[in-house]
């Protein structure tokens, strides 16, 4: 009889042990979301990089293309 009087204690939360749990937990969650908004944070500063990275280096493309374009077009019009 001890012994099922002892696991039941064990296995069951008293109003302050629910109490202290819920705060632990309330801790925990506020600690995961300032970990996931910096790693948002993070995140998004990458994509904005890439983006630039991504809009100049078409940019350059665009460029080269229009003058190959261009100097060819110059060069098949001067043909006798």
């Amino acid at each position: 009889m001890s012994l099922l009087i002892k696991t039941m204690t064990e296995n069951f939360m008293t109003k302050a042990d629910l109490k202290e749990f819920e705060l632990n937990m309330e801790s925990r969650f506020h600690s995961l979301d300032l970990r996931f908004d910096a790693l948002e944070a993070k995140m998004k500063y990458g994509f904005r990089k890439l983006e630039s990275r991504l809009v100049i280096k078409l940019g350059a493309l665009m460029v080269t293309l229009m003058g190959i374009f261009l100097g060819g077009a110059a060069v098949l019009t001067k043909l006798p």
